[in-house]
């Protein structure tokens, strides 16, 4: 999230030549922090969630549940952060922040 949030900062500044330094790394580690969530919960979780030990379902289930959320919310925050990224980058308003008016 600090990379989404360093990317917006250089596009609102109106250095959107330096953007690529921070779209990098983060789109390397979106893809790969999503589909490590998805390997926890396919191969961790959710089988400790249905598996024979009841003691242990509701772990596997508090895991998995919110790691999911935990993704969703990921993807809502980086999809608004890039909604927000085309709206300035095709030349609208640029929101006012403490970087703009210091």
């Amino acid at each position: 999230m600090a990379l989404a949030v360093a990317t917006s900062i250089l596009i609102n500044l109106g250095r959107k030549q330096y953007i690529w330094v921070t779209l990098l790394p983060l789109s390397f580690l979106s893809v790969n922090t999503m589909y490590g969530g998805f390997l926890n919960v396919r191969d961790n979780y959710y089988p400790l969630a249905v598996g024979v030990n009841a003691a242990r379902n509701m772990e596997g289930w508090i895991l998995t549940v919110c790691t999911i959320m935990m993704m969703v919310l990921a993807v809502i925050i980086l999809g608004a952060a890039v909604q927000k990224w085309m709206s300035v980058l095709s030349g609208g308003p640029v929101p006012a922040t403490a970087e703009l008016n210091g």
